[in-house]
């Protein structure tokens, strides 16, 4: 009786082993292929965007405010991005909007967070728990940002009784300006690069 428990239970277990061997294996192939993405994104987003700021930065107008004009740049994008699924998830697929605004976020944050370090702050964080303390900080400043962006949706849609085709519109002015402020003023500050050189 005792050698069949000792049995079963190495069978368990080395079944439990092998399971965590997947997993394990399943987590660094998938690190490794949005590892992957990530630095081909950057790299084209540099490769677009050299070629349109070379031309930029001939006009007088955008080196006096080129950080404000990169930020709407940028945040076109990313608001595009955010629409994009926002309307594909709601219109194609059937998703509630709430839902959908939220899945729309995460895929703009991860653009956002990549686009505002390289290309509007010009932010270049040294060392890796650096780089992950702003990564969290850029984060938890967008998620105020979606609550916010969320609550005010909610309202529009569900108290107001504005479309929620249309109260998208006005809930994201008021969330791009606050994402603005704490992008300049909490994550990407000009004292947290000069300690960083000390």
């Amino acid at each position: 009786m005792e050698a069949k428990l000792r049995s079963a239970a190495a069978r368990f277990f080395g079944g439990i082993y092998k399971a965590l061997e997947v997993l394990r294996l399943v987590i660094v192939i998938a690190v490794n292929a949005v590892s992957r993405f990530f630095r081909w994104l950057g790299r084209l987003t540099e490769r677009l965007f050299g070629c349109v700021q070379e031309k930029l930065l001939k006009i007088p107008l955008y080196r006096k405010y080129r950080e404000y004009i990169d930020y709407m740049l940028f945040g076109f994008l990313t608001a595009a991005v955010q629409f994009a699924v926002y309307y594909l998830l709601v219109f194609l697929a059937g998703v509630h909007y709430a839902i959908a605004d939220n899945i729309g976020f995460i895929l703009a944050v991860i653009v956002a967070y990549d686009t505002n370090k390289r290309f509007v702050y010009h932010n270049e964080t040294h060392g890796a728990w650096n780089r992950i303390y702003q990564f969290i900080m850029f984060v938890g400043a967008r998620l105020v940002g979606q609550l916010l962006e969320t609550i005010l949706l909610i309202v529009f849609v569900e108290w107001i009784g504005v479309p929620d085709s249309v109260a998208k519109f006005p809930v994201l002015a008021i969330v791009i300006l606050i994402n603005f402020l704490s992008g300049k003023l909490l994550v990407f500050t000009k004292q947290q690069a000069e300690a960083e050189k000390k």
